[in-house]
């Protein structure tokens, strides 16, 4: 990898093990940090950013008859925005 894209797409340090009471916190980081997502408006919410919104649709092609077999029913939230 050249110096000019490591210096465009910086990596997370991903480090070895991670501590099972800091899984949370380490997925945020890379998440963020791969540029997958941004804060969203609302307090714990997150914006999916184009490549993060590619993975999702994905994980639903992937796993989209598994779920399907087992009668899980989908479900959509309304999206919370403040005033």
């Amino acid at each position: 990898m050249n110096k000019e894209r490591e210096s465009k797409f910086p990596r997370p340090e991903l480090g070895g093990r991670v501590e099972p009471d800091k899984v949370s916190e380490w997925y945020n980081k890379i998440i963020k940090e791969a540029n997958l997502v941004d804060q969203g408006p609302a307090r714990g919410t997150i914006v999916l950013r184009p490549y993060g919104y590619a993975l999702w649709k994905q994980v639903q092609k992937v796993l989209g008859s598994a779920i399907e077999d087992s009668d899980v029913q989908d479900a959509y939230f309304p999206a919370i925005i403040p005033e």
